[in-house]
C-alpha cells in the first residue's frame, strides 16, 4: 500500500502550494477537517481533496473607468494652478 492517507501540516501546505498558516486558519474556521495523532495535526488526503474541490471560484472585480477619474483630477489640479497663478 503506497498511497498516503494523511499529510502533516507542512507536507499538506507544500502539496497544495499554500502556507501552513492558511491551513490552520481554514481548520479553525471549520472549512478544512484535520485530526490529531498524538501531538501532531494531520490532514487526511480526502479532506484536502474536498477542501480544494469546494474552494470558491476566483472572481475578478470589474475595474471602474480610470480615465474619467484621471480627467477629473487633472481638471481639479488645473483649476488650482490657475487660482495660484492669479494670486501671484
Amino acid at each position: 500500500m503506497t498511497d498516503i492517507l494523511a499529510y502533516s501540516m507542512p507536507d499538506a501546505a507544500k502539496l497544495v502550494g499554500v502556507s501552513h498558516h492558511l491551513l490552520r486558519t481554514q481548520i479553525r474556521a471549520g472549512k478544512l477537517r484535520a485530526i490529531k495523532l498524538g501531538r501532531r495535526t494531520v490532514i487526511k488526503r480526502t479532506a484536502l481533496e474536498d477542501w480544494i474541490h469546494n474552494a470558491p471560484p476566483l472572481v475578478y472585480r470589474k475595474m471602474k473607468n480610470v480615465t474619467d477619474e484621471v480627467r477629473e483630477n487633472v481638471d481639479t489640479l488645473t483649476g488650482y494652478a490657475e487660482i495660484l497663478e492669479k494670486r501671484t
